[in-house]
């Protein structure tokens, strides 16, 4: 098998089109400072940015077989941890998502981890909303217990960039849930109560929304592609209510629809939990909690007055008239 294979090689190498191993190893001469010095990365990171993936492993000869090496996979992984040119770092993961590249999943954290920080340094909601679909779809839900998610780990995405799509989240069911009640409720009070609760959005974690059967249908229409994980209100609730249970600090609260109270437990003490798939409202309404508290009077900001206050005494978060009054 040797002495086949050496005539193999020799009968290669006498044709200059066919040689392919010369090719490679000109083409690795050529690029020897990106592949063999301290410089490498920073190189590389160069690469990235003036060329996107592709190109960049066309140039250095590594595509095919190499363009999965752990070279690349190490380099793509540092770039997306020090490199800079915010649009190529989106081009770069587009390229990955649309090629069946072996080491994606390899990478896939740390790309995540730098897209989610840009995109919340930028604003940017069309990526904003890309990135929770992607990031349901591959990471899984962060508000699950934590084997059931690859948002931790060595390998996992940093609590930094979790802290921030957490707020996404947040920011998506508040939204929902109040749009929900906007569409099935004659509740005079929603416009108050989603301003009072924006003005705590960056407090707000692990939420989930409820809805009943009918709410449930509506949500698809409103949110579309946008509805990533909510739960189901079944026996003792009515068809059209909505829930919206959020944490802040060591408390658990929940806003129920259709001029409902908001309650308050001890986050250990709650009655529902954000892996579960449905509750109702008597598991809510006959548990024993902490506070609640009646929307009334929205027009003199009594019951928002009464909420900042124990807010600000039991979560240490101080917020005035100025900050969830409807201008």
């Amino acid at each position: 098998t040797t002495a086949i294979a050496s005539k193999i090689m020799l009968y290669f190498r006498s044709k200059q089109k066919n040689d392919f191993k010369s090719l490679f190893h000109r083409k690795m001469f050529a690029y020897k400072d990106n592949l063999f010095t301290g410089a490498r990365k920073l190189l590389m990171n160069r690469m990235y940015q003036q060329n996107g993936l592709r190109a960049t492993l066309e140039k250095i000869g590594f595509s095919g077989i190499l363009e999965t090496s752990r070279f690349v996979l190490h380099t793509l992984k540092d770039y997306y941890i020090n490199g800079s040119n915010d649009n190529r770092k989106y081009q770069i993961f587009n390229e990955l998502s649309k090629a069946n590249f072996v080491g994606y999943e390899f990478v896939l954290p740390t790309i995540l981890d730098s897209l989610i920080i840009l995109t919340d340094k930028n604003n940017d909601a069309d990526w904003k909303k890309c990135l929770l679909k992607v990031c349901h779809e591959k990471l899984g839900d962060p508000r699950l217990p934590l084997n059931q998610t690859r948002w931790n780990g060595t390998e996992g995405v940093s609590q930094k960039a979790q802290k921030i799509y957490l707020k996404w989240l947040a920011n998506n069911d508040l939204t929902l849930f109040f749009k929900i009640i906007d569409e099935t409720a004659t509740d005079r009070m929603w416009r108050y109560r989603d301003k009072f609760w924006r003005a705590y959005l960056d407090y707000i974690v692990n939420t989930k929304v409820f809805f009943g059967v009918d709410a449930q249908r509506i949500a698809r229409q409103v949110a579309k592609d946008e509805l990533l994980n909510y739960g189901l209100l079944d026996y003792g609730s009515e068809s059209n209510h909505s829930a919206f249970l959020f944490e802040i600090g060591k408390f658990a609260f929940c806003e129920w629809s259709h001029n409902g109270k908001l309650y308050i437990w001890r986050r250990d003490e709650a009655p529902v939990h954000f892996y579960d798939y449905k509750t109702n409202k008597s598991k809510m309404s006959r548990s024993i909690c902490v506070e609640s508290f009646i929307h009334s009077s929205a027009n003199t900001y009594s019951w928002q007055k009464k909420v900042a206050d124990w807010l600000a005494k039991n979560c240490g978060i101080r917020k005035s008239r100025f900050d969830w009054e409807l201008k």
